[in-house]
């Protein structure tokens, strides 16, 4: 099973639970996501997918990390430059099925089972191991939505254009 097995997956599973936008490999106003899913009331999710236990592990090593894990954190924080920067509303592992345990996913992140193999309807397509916490409440503002259509397109079409 590989990323973009489990992208294909996520975007099914979140597709028919409403939401209107996923993307992947998309690049964060403060990182790097494998994919982002936006809700019909413009709240973002963010999917971290991990194939391997040491790429698991890896990940905790991201600054975004030290922010997520605030308790005392806003919908905003400030990058090493000082620029203010969103966060998304949720936070999601997603894994092979069985690749980690959910005990060490930490409180701030929710942890998605991906089942090997065929699957018969949404329900065994992706498995909610740990629902993600609402990490704020503000939903995503239009001048990032727009940035996001934009930056989306131009990849599409240059890759359009390559291949």
């Amino acid at each position: 099973m590989n990323e973009k097995f489990i992208q294909k997956r996520l975007y099914s599973f979140w597709n028919k639970k409403g939401h209107i936008i996923t993307i992947p490999n998309y690049r964060f106003s403060y990182g790097y996501a494998d994919l982002i899913s936006i809700t019909r009331k413009l709240y973002v999710h963010e999917f971290e997918i991990k194939c391997t236990v040491p790429d698991f592990k890896r990940d905790f090593e991201k600054l975004k990390h030290r922010f997520l894990g605030d308790k005392h954190r806003s919908s905003k924080y400030y990058n090493l430059e000082g620029k203010e920067k969103e966060f998304p509303n949720y936070f999601w592992y997603a894994t092979p099925e069985g690749l980690v345990n959910d005990a060490i996913i930490p409180e701030y992140a929710g942890f998605l089972e991906i089942p090997d193999g065929a699957y018969f309807g949404i329900n065994q397509s992706v498995k909610i191991i740990k629902k993600a916490p609402k990490l704020h409440k503000k939903s995503m503002c239009l001048d990032e939505l727009k940035r996001l259509a934009i930056g989306f397109t131009a990849r599409f079409w240059n890759n359009k254009n390559n291949g």
